[in-house]
């Protein structure tokens, strides 16, 4: 019987927790499907393939799996996975050689990764060998960028660096009227008298329907709701953001953790998807805008509310 009620709950999009099973043992399953439909209840899914009545609203987390012991070919494949995948960026944007590929005097257009800083400039490296950048810029080690310049005695003169960066013109369509709540904890008592309707906290107790847990970083969340959506990026720097190390993430399209937060071969780190905020965890409260997406800061000290239709924030005690 059980496994039945877990099948029609999928077919609604609805996960079945312990508190939703002891609803339906309550009051019976067509009784319970009715009042979510007259509730707008939100839903964490399993399957973002499952039919959304509509109004309502469906929550989507992704987070990595948990980090392993990594030995060194896992850092090899990890940079290697940075690189690339920040280079795809990049060829959207411009064109290229590869280092290898460059030869006589000439105005060329190169994407590597920063490998090590000069007193003139700094060495730029791909999978096909590296060079040496004469620039009075000083990107930071491990960036991938495109440097345009002139080819002179095996040495490029930096004329332009290009990021991978976000785009300025983009189009968002945030659900409507929708307010969330981004905490470091879950306290019923303090939230119970801010208007809300969704909480994401990084500890206590998660219900599965108005509060998520995340525990772990970075993750990436899709709000949807009546063919409108909003997406946050949460990740717990291990040193306290700035609002220039935020945007520096999206300008390089990449949130650039110490070693110790690499978890595998696979680069989660990129930002690939641009999210309509990028939230941070740290030791102080703040919001900014670049390019469209809302920076948040948010300390154990209190909570952000965030009307995602006007991009306000408020920060509660």
């Amino acid at each position: 019987m059980k496994e039945e009620i877990v099948r029609e709950l999928l077919k609604h999009g609805i996960l079945a927790t312990p508190d939703v099973l002891k609803k339906i043992e309550e009051e019976g399953l067509q009784n319970f499907l009715s009042q979510v439909k007259k509730d707008d209840s939100v839903f964490l899914t399993l399957d973002k393939n499952t039919p959304q009545n509509k109004g309502d609203v469906i929550v989507d987390i992704t987070v990595p799996e948990k980090p392993k012991k990594l030995s060194p070919t896992d850092f090899i494949k990890y940079y290697n996975n940075r690189y690339e995948g920040l280079k795809n960026i990049l060829l959207s944007k411009t064109t290229a050689l590869s280092i290898n590929k460059l030869s006589g005097f000439s105005e060329v257009s190169v994407i590597g990764m920063v490998r090590e800083l000069l007193p003139d400039g700094f060495v730029l490296e791909d999978t096909t060998g590296k060079i040496d950048v004469v620039s009075k810029k000083k990107p930071s080690i491990d960036d991938v960028i495109n440097v345009k310049g002139l080819l002179k005695e095996n040495k490029i003169i930096e004329k332009e660096i290009l990021y991978p960066d976000i785009p300025l013109n983009r189009e968002i369509d945030a659900p409507k009227g929708m307010r969330l709540i981004l905490t470091h904890n879950t306290n019923k008592e303090k939230l119970k008298n801010i208007k809300h309707d969704l909480v994401f906290s990084l500890t206590g107790e998660g219900d599965g329907k108005r509060i998520f847990t995340l525990n772990t970083s970075p993750a990436r969340i899709k709000i949807k709701k009546n063919g409108k959506a909003y997406s946050i990026l949460f990740y717990k720097p291990k040193k306290h953001p700035e609002p220039k190390d935020a945007k520096a993430m999206l300008k390089r399209r990449h949130l650039s953790p110490t070693r110790d937060e690499i978890t595998g071969p696979d680069d989660v780190f990129i930002i690939k998807e641009i999210p309509n905020c990028l939230w941070l965890a740290g030791k102080d409260e703040w919001s900014e805008v670049y390019k469209g997406v809302l920076i948040v800061c948010t300390s154990e000290k209190g909570f952000a509310v965030i009307d995602v239709e006007t991009g306000g924030v408020e920060f509660h005690k």
